[in-house]
């Protein structure tokens, strides 16, 4: 029927509690490892293996999250723009215009959050005394220079783009400061030449 009996009650009652228990066990388990592999961390160190697959992880977790936003972005900006559009192929370009967008501009912050917030924790959580100093330094710029390429490459096509579209744009011969053509220089008249 439509209603659980008397005893499907009872049953389920009985199959929740025994669900709510394993859940609060792994939740226990899963606290110790945390705690564990915050007590491994150090012994691992800053130049390990470990540490530079967990700032790998960060980064592409970063990377994951800023994609999906900006997807996430574009398409209901799309959908509220739909009656604004006039072909199928300018919601099409408006899309990938609002995905792109969106994504340099949220990936900055992703990048100033994995600066300010995820690297300096990862380097702490690795480090075990006074001489990982100049260690976690030198990690900590690979690290967010690692993160802040794609940023860089992007900033230098543009600019690269904006500077040939400029220079294009000014053909080949430019004309000098001021407006007025440049004339050839005029040759001194020689004395001896009229003599």
């Amino acid at each position: 029927g439509w209603f659980p009996s008397k005893d499907e009650k009872e049953r389920l009652v009985l199959l929740e509690g025994i669900a709510k228990k394993h859940a609060d066990s792994l939740a226990v388990v899963q606290a110790e490892e945390r705690a564990l592999e915050a007590r491994l961390k150090p012994l691992y160190g800053i130049v390990s293996r470990e540490f530079w697959v967990e700032q790998r992880r960060a980064i592409s977790n970063s990377i994951e999250t800023v994609h999906k936003m900006a997807a996430d972005n574009a398409w209901y900006s799309a959908l509220f723009s739909l009656g604004n559009v006039e072909s199928l192929q300018e919601l099409v370009v408006q899309i990938l215009g609002q995905y792109v967008v969106a994504t340099v501009v949220l990936y900055f912050f992703g990048v100033v959050f994995y600066a300010l917030w995820t690297a300096p924790w990862t380097v702490y959580a690795y480090s075990s005394s006074v001489f990982d100093i100049i260690p976690g330094i030198v990690s900590y710029i690979l690290a967010v220079g690692l993160m802040l390429l794609p940023l860089l490459v992007c900033g230098g096509a543009l600019v690269g783009l904006l500077y040939f579209t400029a220079k294009n744009r000014a053909g080949p011969n430019p004309p000098p400061v001021g407006g007025q053509e440049a004339r050839p220089p005029q040759a001194a008249p020689n004395p001896r030449a009229q003599e």
